[in-house]
């Protein structure tokens, strides 16, 4: 999830306009998010860039996996 968007998620909830919000790239790329925004730890959240990777190993019947978990 874009930077704005989870600005933007967490704004909703807090004032109580939405009862849940529905993250859906944002956890391919950080599985963890939920946890991290219960600590307060959104600075430590893994964005989502937005690449479609993931839909396209969808669509491809392959696993789905994020680019931003690949390493050095």
């Amino acid at each position: 999830m874009r930077v704005e968007r989870q600005k933007q998620a967490l704004e909703v909830l807090r004032e109580g306009r939405a009862s849940l919000v529905a993250v859906g790239r944002g956890l391919i790329a950080d599985p963890d998010w939920p946890l991290k925004v219960r600590e307060g730890r959104t600075t430590d959240i893994v964005a989502c860039t937005g690449c479609d990777n993931c839909f396209d190993d969808l669509a491809k019947g392959r696993p789905v996996g994020c680019v931003q978990w690949r390493t050095g």
